[in-house]
Parts: structure tokens; C-alpha cells; sequence
């Protein structure tokens, strides 16, 4: 498991190791402030998919944050 101060920086490599279309949603959730309703009417998809995809690249953050690979 990763400590505190090196969350930050996990996280910031986990997720460049996601494909585009998973780093772009996180951006426009995050660093854009975008709610899921406004994403899901940007990209033409229904709201519970956007809200799904969310939950599930936050899971695989946490599971690799749990689990992670030792190099």
C-alpha cells in the first residue's frame, strides 16, 4: 500500500496509464468541475453510464492503490 505522501504522485502515474477516453471523463469530473449530468450531455451518453464509468475507474485506482505493483 502506498503511503499518504506518495498518493499523489501514484495516482498521478496510474492515471496516465489509462486509455484517453478514461483520462479525458476524469478530467472533465475533476479538473473541470463538470457534474455527471453536464458530462453525459457533452459527450451525447446517458447519464448512469457516465456516473458507472466513474465508479469503476475509481475502483481500479483504489484497487492499484491497494495492490500496487512493486517494480
Amino acid at each position: 500500500m502506498t503511503t499518504k505522501g506518495n498518493d499523489a504522485d501514484f495516482v498521478s502515474a496510474f492515471v496516465r496509464t489509462m486509455d484517453w477516453a478514461d483520462r479525458c471523463l476524469l478530467m472533465l469530473f475533476y479538473a473541470e468541475g463538470l457534474s455527471t449530468d453536464e458530462i453525459s450531455q457533452v459527450l451525447d451518453q446517458p447519464e448512469h453510464r457516465i456516473a458507472d464509468r466513474l465508479k469503476l475507474i475509481r475502483e481500479r485506482v483504489k484497487g492499484a492503490m491497494d495492490h500496487p505493483v512493486l517494480a
